[in-house]
């Protein structure tokens, strides 16, 4: 009778606690970001509760397992380089367990492994600390063995300001560099330098830039939602800075096959949801 007490208790639970709720926020008119809440229904199978919201929402896209450079550096661009080209890594962390506006990471291994990517790729550099105005240890297009959270990220091009630099000054310290006195005693006579000859033809033309891109990728129903922000956030948002959304065009395939075939009950509830969504083609075929 106990076990049978515990069962019960067990199932009223789970039938109790089938809605999750989680934050979005969106920006409108001044910047200003608006809370909103979206809604999961979860299964009442015999599954742990803790471990089916995790699912939910990740299934969702509510929480992110893997995150490309490329969206780290559309955040980094977005809301941190406008006022510093120097973010510390754990500053950026908090930021993303504490605002609604930014990605909801799984787990701190989730940055590392975006930052790591982005070292690699130069998308943005790695310092170990800055000190004086100058970043210690700078790293850029290199293998990071380890990222520590008191480290910084460095934006691209004021990497690559700090790295020039500190070439061009170890290249006038060396005995081989520019930076050397020329011994003393008269110069050898320079012969005259030739006049240059104009080079026949047009001046060279540009190389021709594609304008079209095109892509076709096989989702899994079970993963539709997150495969589809992971498509918006690292790609659609790059192009989407480049050409403008009104040069986007995006179509939807559905193939779906059910060797019994489709009830009537099914085929009419999808084709009637099909209307009130305003799909122009739909239709089940034998």
């Amino acid at each position: 009778k106990v076990n049978t007490t515990d069962e019960t208790i067990k199932l009223q639970v789970i039938e109790a606690y089938c809605w999750v709720l989680y934050p979005t926020s969106e920006a409108e008119g001044d910047n200003k970001h608006q809370i909103k809440f979206e809604i999961i229904r979860l299964s009442s199978n015999g599954e742990d509760l803790v471990q089916k919201t995790g699912k939910a929402l990740m299934e969702n896209g509510a929480i992110i397992e893997e995150w490309g450079p490329e969206s780290l550096s559309l955040e980094l661009d977005k809301l941190f380089w406008v006022q510093d080209k120097r973010v510390k890594v754990n500053t950026l962390w908090e930021c993303l367990c504490s605002y609604c506006y930014m990605p909801r990471l799984a787990k701190y291994q989730v940055l590392e492994g975006a930052i790591r990517l982005g070292v690699y790729k130069s998308a943005f550099a790695y310092a170990e600390d800055v000190k004086d105005g100058q970043c210690q240890g700078l790293k850029l297009n290199a293998n990071l063995s380890y990222i520590a959270p008191s480290g910084y990220l460095v934006e691209r091009e004021e990497a690559l300001k700090q790295l020039d630099e500190e070439a061009r000054l170890t290249e006038e310290r060396s005995p081989f560099g520019g930076g050397t006195e020329k011994p003393a005693g008269p110069e050898p006579p320079s012969s005259p330098a030739p006049s240059p000859t104009p080079s026949p033809g047009s001046p060279p033309k540009p190389p021709v830039r594609p304008t079209n891109f095109t892509m076709s990728a096989d989702l899994s129903p079970l993963r539709l939602l997150k495969d589809l922000n992971k498509i918006s956030d690292e790609i659609l948002e790059l192009i989407e800075q480049r050409s403008g959304q009104s040069l986007i065009k995006i179509t939807l395939e559905i193939q779906a096959t059910c060797p019994e075939g489709f009830d009537e009950e099914t085929r009419k509830s999808v084709e009637e949801n099909c209307q009130s969504l305003g799909i122009k083609f739909f239709h089940f075929d034998d």
